[in-house]
């Protein structure tokens, strides 16, 4: 009998979806464009104006944009698609629960019609589904991206203090929006290479000051994740007064420091008063869904990260204010690629975000788990991620004060 050379057929190469949608009514056009790319500005206005009269409709989650052949430096190639919906930021966070989640179907069940590998939250689809929770047993593993966005925007900082010749370990830090899935990746982080980091969530938020605490007593417990002494002066002190005691929270931290007479390393608050926050760099995460920072507020400020999309941040504000303007969460691709007709925010074709990053570079990897799922993302999780990321050649886009997309147009990443 003369052997099968019958060859199997070969297996796709592996896959992905993103979601994503606009921050604004400008960036409704980006997946008309897309989708359209023969029509001028009026037409697709025309159209969008037509299917926001079907609200309805626009629960419906489709592919825009489809991207073949993206290569690793291993040489795994990947391919995936853009899935959108019209649905703005704020629009979003006004739709009733039952509309959330039929949204949230909408856009799993084109993913699941693809028949991808993997799923990445962008935008405000991370915190509609409570950073990625709700799809948790959808069987298709997803990442809200915000591990590798958030160690993005630590490495964008720690270049440009290294540039201006300033030492991290005697620089103050504030996060914005610290509770949140990607300002609590950077707050961990901080503990280890500030003197001292002040955590600011939403005066709003009647649970703020409860989270707050909670992540404050995380970050002692992340202070003794190193050898004492070994560190920043920030994970000396809480070492210095807590390793004796068998209650390491947030409150006998500061008890203890009143009864050593002195000032407290880690400080709560939040800027609703209007006061300057007192640090020299301001990390930006919130899921605000529109700029509200004052520069009052940024009064002493030298280096304002801003990791939120849509951004906390008119940044014309910072105009002659001398305060450098790092927009986080970006990344070098490993090699040029264009995501629709005008890919992401207009980014150039070797830059596009964090969060997306992060999706393509697990696809490559062949992971089978989700990653940066929920609001307990450990910085142990955060920098197996970021390996990765580098391991596929992904590097962090750390070119302080850049503009690299369109003036005033901004998907929204994964935001806190």
């Amino acid at each position: 009998m003369l052997p099968d050379t019958t060859a199997a057929p070969a297996r796709p190469p592996r896959s992905f979806a993103f979601f994503i949608h606009p921050t604004n009514d400008p960036d409704s056009l980006f997946g008309l464009k897309t989708a359209f790319p023969g029509m001028d500005k009026r037409q697709l206005e025309t159209i969008l104006d037509w299917t926001r009269s079907f609200s309805e409709h626009r629960l419906d989650a489709e592919p825009v944009a489809f991207i073949d052949d993206i290569v690793s430096h291993t040489g795994t190639r990947v391919r995936g698609w853009l899935v959108f919906s019209s649905f703005t930021a704020k629009e979003m966070l006004q739709l009733s629960k039952k509309l959330k989640e039929r949204l949230l179907d909408s856009y799993m069940a084109t993913a699941r019609r693809l028949g991808v590998d993997y799923v990445g939250l962008g935008a405000f689809t991370s915190v509609l589904s409570r950073g990625g929770d709700y799809y948790r047993d959808c069987g298709i593993p997803v990442t809200t991206g915000n591990s590798y966005t958030a160690m993005c925007s630590l490495k964008a900082v720690e270049d440009l203090l290294a540039a201006r010749g300033r030492d991290t370990r005697a620089t103050s830090v504030a996060v914005i929006g610290a509770y949140g899935s990607i300002g609590r990746t950077v707050s961990l982080h901080a503990v280890h290479a500030h003197e001292r980091i002040t955590l600011i969530g939403n005066a709003a938020n009647e649970k703020s000051p409860g989270l707050l605490e909670a992540l404050a007593t995380d970050l002692i417990a992340e202070c003794f994740r190193v050898a004492p002494g070994a560190d920043a002066p920030l994970a000396r002190q809480v070492v210095g007064l807590l390793a004796q005691e068998s209650e390491r929270s947030y409150r006998n931290y500061l008890k203890l420091c009143r009864a050593a007479g002195t000032n407290p390393l880690i400080l709560v608050g939040s800027v609703a008063s209007g006061q300057p926050i007192g640090a020299e760099v301001v990390y930006c995460a919130t899921s605000n869904a529109g700029s509200f920072l004052t520069l009052n507020v940024l009064d002493g400020a030298d280096i304002v990260c801003d990791i939120s999309r849509p951004s906390d941040l008119d940044r014309t504000l910072l105009n002659d204010s001398g305060i450098a303007y790092i927009e986080g969460g970006l990344s070098y691709l490993p090699h040029p690629v264009r995501f629709g007709a005008e890919n992401l925010q207009g980014f150039p074709p070797e830059i596009n975000l964090g969060c997306l990053s992060e999706t393509i570079a697990l696809t490559m990897d062949g992971q089978e788990r989700g990653f940066s799922v929920g609001s307990g993302v450990t910085l142990a999780e955060a920098t197996t991620v970021y390996d990765i990321c580098l391991k596929h050649g992904f590097r962090p886009y750390t070119k302080a004060g850049a503009h690299a997309h369109r003036s005033g147009s901004q998907l929204p990443a994964v935001a806190a």
